[in-house]
């Protein structure tokens, strides 16, 4: 069989997930999740803290068409340096987290949960997040709207206390995508019929993409939404070398 009758060797999958989680509670041993009222368990309602809308994944692996079998270049020498070289990629799109404003007036019940927040819009939570023409959040730009956007923060309200009205979690406050590209190029020299040599290049967060974070959630902080640095890891590569026998 000639070499250019044997095909290229490529394999890919795929997924994409939208979802929704709806929870009254996260983590039964996580303070910061425990019922305002045991009795009514509603006021718990809210996306849970593992939402993510859309989650697309793709992965593929690809046999560059060079060398013995393959459709081009053929000879032993050319085989040894251009063939059995295989292309990798690994790539994630993931909708950011809902997050969790709070303010610094924590409610006298049996909970360490914080009040959340009183709203004054129309209790209404579009917006919260800046709008940037051109985001990129450096040199501590705001990821939320400024304090005075949220409204009063009193813990008093008709002269007594009480917990606040918004929920744990909310789906229209969260962080950034987490997107991500990881590649890999990669040859098998083989030695003996049992032995051989798998030298791989690889490359995490291949375009640096950079994932602010959100500053602090705490309304009444006086860091509260001012970004001060980035949540995942910068462009990362490394060689690797490994010896079958």
């Amino acid at each position: 069989m000639a070499p250019t009758d044997f095909p290229d060797e490529a394999t890919f999958q795929g997924s994409y997930l939208l979802s929704k989680i709806l929870t009254d509670s996260d983590n039964f041993f996580d303070y910061a999740t425990w019922t305002q009222d045991n009795a009514n368990r509603r006021l718990e309602k809210s996306i849970g803290v593992l939402d993510r809308t859309h989650n697309l994944k793709i992965s593929y692996i690809y046999e560059l068409p060079f060398g013995k079998g393959r459709r081009w270049v053929s000879g032993r020498v050319a085989d040894a340096v251009l063939g059995g070289w295989r292309f990798s990629g690994i790539h994630i799109y993931t909708s950011g987290a809902p997050l969790q404003l709070v303010n610094a007036n924590t409610f006298p019940i049996d909970s360490y949960r914080q009040n959340a927040l009183y709203m004054d819009r129309a209790n209404t939570y579009e917006g919260w997040v800046v709008q940037h023409d051109n985001p990129d959040w450096r040199g501590n730009d705001r990821y939320f709207q400024p304090a005075s956007f949220f409204g009063e923060q009193s813990a008093l309200t008709l002269g007594r206390t009480r917990p606040g009205d918004a929920t744990r979690l909310n789906p229209n406050a969260r962080d950034q995508w987490n997107l991500a590209e990881n590649f890999s190029f990669a040859k098998t020299f083989k030695i003996t019929e049992a032995m051989r040599f798998d030298f791989r290049f690889e490359a995490f967060n291949a375009f640096n993409r950079s994932r602010f974070g959100t500053g602090s959630t705490n309304v009444t902080s006086p860091t509260f939404g001012v970004v001060t640095g980035t949540t995942n890891q910068p462009r990362r590569a490394q060689f690797a070398l490994k010896l079958y026998w």
